[in-house]
């Protein structure tokens, strides 16, 4: 599950390539930004961009990714085939943020924009649900098909509904 330390940010995505099978990203030691919300590593560089808060956000991704044929496989050795992946996506807000505890609110939307294929461009464009989790707890993970989107704070996940 992904944390955020003081000093350590988690980035975990899974979305479906073309074919149906889970493209995965997962790395739990990212080094903290001095500031603003860009995270970079071996491999992998996330921005998420807030256009206007609790209406609009942008989300940037270009990484390397494991391609697996079965997700159990991912509670054992993790082997898979590398693969490029990418998102150039847009979240707007429809609705007014829903509390669902303290520590945590949901907002629905839309979300419009590319994601980055090693076999070529998606577009994407739907409904979706962005939430946010803050405080010690762990983000719960979403299904196939959905975007999880870092931030320093925690993990935004993005899905459609």
């Amino acid at each position: 599950m992904p944390t955020t330390g003081a000093d350590h940010a988690a980035f975990q995505a899974v979305v479906a390539d073309r074919t149906g099978e889970p493209v995965v990203i997962s790395d739990n030691e990212i080094s903290m930004p001095a500031e603003g919300w860009e995270l970079r590593t071996s491999g992998l560089w996330a921005d998420h961009i807030c256009e206007t808060p609790m209406e609009h956000w942008s989300y940037g991704l270009e990484a390397f990714a494991l391609r697996i044929e079965d997700p159990t496989e991912l509670l054992g050795r993790g082997y898979g085939e590398r693969v490029p992946l990418g998102w150039e996506l847009e979240f707007e807000a429809t609705d007014e943020p829903v509390v669902a505890s303290g520590e945590a609110y949901a907002q629905s939307g839309t979300l419009h924009g590319l994601l980055l294929l090693a076999d070529g461009e998606v577009e994407v464009e739907g409904p979706a649900l962005r939430s946010h989790r803050w405080g010690a707890g762990t983000h719960p993970p979403g299904p196939l098909g959905g975007v999880a989107l870092p931030t320093p704070i925690e993990v935004w996940w993005v899905e459609a509904v």
